[in-house]
């Protein structure tokens, strides 16, 4: 809090998201408003993903479907990985946008490029099974789809824990998923 007060644009927004989700601190979603709206004045990308999410469901704020698309994109496109991996998904299943396979890739690899393990586990997801698509098409690439797994895996992700086991065979991989509460 005392380096968010001091207007250290990283901290703020870490700030207004631990407020936001309830960690380590009492959740308040209009003060976690305060200190994400404070980060978003800054232009960091990672608020305005945070905020656009919100505004998507509806989350502590009014639903607002089409805004947040709208400043989810514009958060991707200013390079937050979180809002690249979360408007891939959007792009590949067309959930309230045009269905775009190759835009959805597109972002979900530079989110992967980010470090976004979660885009690592979905860029698994794609690969590891062939894809076809009116402007490409995905080939099947088992080992590739394992490495992204075994990244994600290794970071925590739990469907990716579940998956790199499938994968590779590992029984340790598996019952640590089973441990973690895969089904």
């Amino acid at each position: 809090k005392h380096y968010s007060d001091l207007g250290k644009k990283q901290e703020i927004v870490m700030y207004g998201i631990l407020i936001k989700d309830g960690i380590c601190l009492k959740a308040d979603i209009p003060l976690a408003l305060t200190y994400i709206k404070k980060a978003i004045d800054f232009e960091d990308p990672t608020a305005l993903a945070y905020y656009a999410l919100m505004l998507y469901e509806g989350n502590g704020v009014d639903k607002n479907v089409d805004e947040g698309l709208k400043l989810l994109q514009k958060a991707a496109d200013n390079g937050s990985d979180i809002a690249m991996n979360s408007y891939a998904a959007m792009l590949e299943e067309g959930t309230n946008v045009e269905k775009n396979f190759e835009k959805a890739l597109s972002y979900y690899k530079k989110a992967a490029n980010n470090k976004n393990m979660k885009a690592l586990y979905n860029l698994g997801c794609i690969i590891s099974t062939d894809h076809e698509h009116i402007y490409f098409k995905v080939k099947n690439n088992v080992r590739t789809a394992s490495l992204f797994f075994k990244e994600a895996a290794d970071q925590g992700i739990l469907e990716a824990i579940y998956q790199y086991g499938k994968f590779e065979g590992s029984l340790n991989y598996i019952k640590k998923a089973a441990k973690m509460g895969h089904p």
